[in-house]
């Protein structure tokens, strides 16, 4: 097993850099791994004593090194397993090949001062964390720093493109360090560090719109919400509004509307806002005890609105609004006025 650790000790880098580090790990470690933060007492106290640790992705795991950077090895040696990357998060990651076989412990500081570090958890290292185990307060006493006790090889991580003074003309190598973050990002390059549709999940929409039907009568199904929106997707993307529509088609033709509504309302419980679950019609379809139905799934914390052309909407139209009215659920009206002289829409 891998362990991946970013370094947050010397830059700050924020939620959406070490999310994007993770997401970049999850698609690229087939095997399991663990990813771990190195931040400092502060920010560990922010994070245990406020919602911040919410923004980061699930199996993200936090660690203040016990002995600061003094002693950093021994809290990368500690965490590791088998292998271990500690870097910046501010990398893309082309091809780990080399991090399963590379087989020594090497380390190289960067032009930007951040440390690289790569250890291969063998006899050798195994020896350093007996001795520590037997002498850590003898080791502390008489070194100031790991180094004066341990040597470490310095050299460079053959796998490792720094590029952290100067901005890369590519970024081809297997591991590249990237000076600044996504301000100077290629469009190629973000791709790369993510996959929004199924990865970085802080960033998958807190409020969705959709089309459930389409002017040929192409239906979305209650199992193809089901599919999609899974107690994953709806726990990590923080969902809170859902705005039912059509583009082209009249969502009320969809037979399983109410099915869908309830699926939102009550078993995702999208109520965190009002009208947590809008749906735009013309309400001209269905019959009233449908619209009851549907006010019913509805409830006080669900909407409807009516798009109309005009000031005097039609008999059927008022009599479904109020039979949806009188179940609790709210009723708007989309007032759509097009004077011909001029074809301005208000």
């Amino acid at each position: 097993m891998v362990t991946i650790i970013a370094n947050q000790l010397d830059c700050k880098y924020n939620q959406r850099q070490i999310n994007a580090f993770y997401t970049q790990c999850k698609k690229l470690i087939e095997d399991p791994f663990e990813f771990y933060v190195f931040t400092t007492k502060e920010e560990m106290e922010l994070l245990e004593t406020t919602k911040k640790k919410d923004g980061y992705i699930d199996n993200i795991n936090f660690h203040v090194p016990k002995y600061g950077l003094d002693w950093l090895e021994i809290d990368i040696m500690q965490l590791a397993n088998d292998r271990v990357l500690f870097v910046t998060p501010n990398i893309i990651l082309n091809n780990l090949e080399h991090l399963f076989t590379f087989k020594s412990c090497k380390k190289q500081r960067l032009d930007d001062g951040n440390l690289a570090y790569y250890i291969y958890k063998d006899k050798r290292i195994q020896k350093i964390l007996d001795t520590w185990d037997k002498e850590e307060d003898d080791l502390l006493y008489n070194y100031d720093i790991f180094s004066e006790k341990f040597l470490i090889d310095e050299d460079n991580i053959f796998f490792l493109q720094d590029t952290t003074a100067v901005y890369p003309e590519n970024t081809d190598g297997d591991i590249v360090v990237l000076p600044q973050w996504y301000e100077d990002f290629t469009e190629d390059q973000i791709e790369l560090m993510y996959n929004k549709a199924t990865d970085l999940y802080p960033y998958l929409p807190e409020n969705v719109e959709m089309e459930i039907i389409d002017n040929e009568g192409n239906q979305i199904t209650f199992e193809d919400i089901g599919k999609t929106f899974t107690q994953d997707f709806v726990e990590k993307a923080k969902l809170k509004k859902v705005k039912i529509g059509g583009l082209t088609g009249e969502p009320t033709d969809n037979e399983d509307l109410i099915d869908i509504v309830g699926m939102f309302i009550n078993k995702w419980y999208i109520r965190e806002t009002l009208s947590g679950v809008d749906l735009i019609t013309n309400g001209k379809n269905n019959t009233q005890d449908w619209w009851e139905v549907l006010g019913r799934t509805l409830g006080d914390i669900g909407s409807v609105t009516f798009n109309i052309n005009t000031g005097n909407p039609d008999k059927i139209v008022l009599q479904n609004a109020t039979a949806l009215l009188n179940t609790g659920c709210r009723v708007f009206w989309s007032y759509t006025h097009r004077y011909k002289e001029s074809e301005k829409t208000f």
